[in-house]
């Protein structure tokens, strides 16, 4: 737990801000820069059957209450004892929502909730007491909830639900307008969406761990690159990542799996959806050119940005030690054109190498096969591009990975690039707009190499 932050910008030239010391302890925090907005999770360290969590909101630069906000601690009071630590806490802002999770996996016990922060108006309430949840921002009016549901006596389920955010302010009861809130007192909101997943075999059971929905940046939220600052209205691409262990005949076997989903197709749906229930989309009606999956070699890292707008960036195993995933399908059609263009006759002897080594659904098959790529090609081509479009699909087969009853195929493009030039190796790597940062952790502290992808990257 900590009572103090600083935050430290990665451009050199900026100015470090002082610390921000607080008279209370914490572990969960996030920052809103263009609001000067910091909102921090906490419990009551002295009142162990306290049931509360408190939200701060505070601001960026003075550590003092925010302006703007007319309750700036807002306070939640839980049927159950709530976490401490991660991973039953985190917390998210935009615009005038902050949201909350608040969660026991291991009992399948979760409550997200939103409020506008500058009223303190509690706005929706999702919640179950049968499974698992992460979440992320479609856009500014709707959210996308990955769900989980663990069962050891019957079917694990995998879904995604999308809500409608309450938007009407003043229609939210008094109750509902304070300082403090009990969540008993607040009706579940209701999904306007579910969008069936694979059915998961009986024999295999969803982990209450490495369970992640990501999407940066958040909707309406600043991205900066070298040549111009934007907001994107909406999130492009959604990551999902799971992983199944086998009960009965398949006890100690685990599989491990990274799904990317298009959010422009998310919100295409949203549009069309009406308000009067919940429709339903079963899997065989939207994930096979909707989605792209794959295969991952370990559980993931819950605090590492690997998703910047619709890229992606996986650690490698071994040379060239990292590669960038793009799937935004106008860049994918782009340079799929523009290489036709330019050679209208000649095979693309890439893609076929990577595809007769199983590379096109399985990450450590990937990197392997990226790794043997490199040792082969000549050293004066460093730079490389794979274009995977929707004839060429990933399929996961039930022979060789567990966890589903019906092999996957799915299709969403994308276009792979790398580089064969030396670089350190890094302990990790994250992304942001057009900035790959390199991790490498020391004994007593932690070093950050920034590297900017070029235009042709």
């Amino acid at each position: 737990f900590s009572d103090t932050l600083q935050f430290i910008p990665l451009d050199s030239e900026a100015p470090e801000s002082p610390p921000l010391s607080f008279d209370f302890t914490f572990n969960e925090f996030t920052t809103d820069p263009g609001q000067g907005l910091l909102a921090i999770l906490s419990r009551s360290m002295h009142r162990p059957k306290d049931m509360s969590v408190y939200i701060h909101l505070r601001s960026s630069t003075t550590r003092l209450a925010h302006t703007l906000a007319r309750h700036p601690r807002l306070t939640a009071v839980f049927d159950f004892e709530p976490p401490y630590v991660w991973p039953g806490f985190s917390i998210e802002i935009m615009g005038d929502l902050v949201l909350a999770k608040v969660s026991l996996p291991q009992t399948h016990k979760y409550e997200l909730l939103v409020w506008n922060w500058k009223f303190g108006i509690l706005l929706d309430k999702i919640s179950s007491r049968k499974g698992i949840c992460d979440y992320a921002f479609l856009d500014q009016q709707h959210l996308v909830v990955l769900s989980g549901s663990p069962s050891i006596q019957s079917h694990s389920a995998l879904a995604l639900l999308i809500h409608a955010i309450s938007d009407n302010v003043s229609a939210h009861s008094y109750s509902l307008n304070t300082e403090q809130i009990r969540i008993t007192d607040v009706p579940i909101s209701q999904p306007i969406l579910c969008l069936g997943l694979p059915q998961i075999k009986k024999s295999c059971t969803l982990s209450e761990t490495g369970f992640f929905l990501q999407a940066q940046p958040t909707p309406g939220r600043a991205m900066y690159t070298s040549s111009v600052t934007f907001a994107c209205p909406h999130a492009r691409i959604f990551s999902l990542t799971f992983f199944l262990h086998g009960t009965l005949d398949n006890w100690g076997s685990r599989g491990y799996y990274r799904v990317f989903v298009d959010g422009r197709f998310l919100l295409d749906q949203v549009r069309i959806t009406p308000r009067n229930g919940t429709k339903v989309l079963p899997w065989s009606s939207w994930g096979e050119r909707a989605t792209r999956w794959f295969v991952v070699p370990e559980e993931s890292d819950h605090w590492i940005s690997w998703m910047s707008s619709s890229r992606f960036i996986t650690l490698l195993p071994h040379h060239p030690h990292y590669c960038v995933f793009d799937f935004s399908r106008p860049i994918v059609r782009r340079f799929r054109d523009s290489y036709a263009q330019l050679h209208p006759v000649a095979p693309n002897q890439d893609n076929d190498f990577f595809k007769t080594k199983g590379a096109f659904q399985d990450l450590a098959r990937l990197g392997s096969a990226i790794s043997q790529f490199s040792i082969n090609s000549p050293r004066n081509r460093q730079f490389f591009t794979i274009t995977v479009g929707e004839d060429q699909p990933s399929i996961i087969g039930i022979d060789g990975y567990i966890g589903f009853d019906e092999p996957i195929t799915s299709r969403l493009p994308y276009r792979l690039v790398f580089r064969t030039d030396e670089k350190p190796e890094h302990g990790g790597w994250q992304i942001n707009g057009d900035c790959v940062i390199g991790i490498t952790s020391g004994e007593t502290s932690e070093t950050l190499t920034i590297y900017r992808l070029e235009k042709n990257e």
